[in-house]
């Protein structure tokens, strides 16, 4: 039993608005890639720009990575976890009064 192909219609003409539609959505299309270009060039632009000062602070980078594998793990001395709560190295924050000294809060009535 033989297949039959269904018919195909002819292409419909394109018309006037259609075309003017498409022309439309050319430009438009022509006009984010020239954008896109522009910000690209504007991209590498700034990235030469600032090669002199990524150059500058490479060293201090490399230096704060090798500090942090040098960190204890109890965070000691860092101001991290494993410090008695509430307490500061000596002359850290000494001349500072705490909170409740500043704010003393209602007198009780007791």
């Amino acid at each position: 039993m033989p297949t039959s192909i269904p018919p195909v219609a002819p292409p419909r003409p394109i018309t006037a608005k259609h075309r003017a539609i498409y022309e439309e959505i050319g430009a438009t299309t022509a006009e984010r890639g020239a954008n896109i270009q522009e910000t690209s060039a504007i991209a590498r632009e700034t990235q030469e720009i600032f090669q002199p000062t990524r150059a500058i602070f490479q060293p201090t980078r490399a230096t704060c990575q090798e500090h942090r594998k040098n960190i204890p793990e109890s965070g000691a001395g860092h101001g991290a976890t494993g410090g008695t709560p509430g307490t500061s190295p000596p002359g850290i924050g000494a001349h500072r009064r705490s909170f409740k000294e500043v704010h003393p809060g209602p007198a009780s009535t007791g």
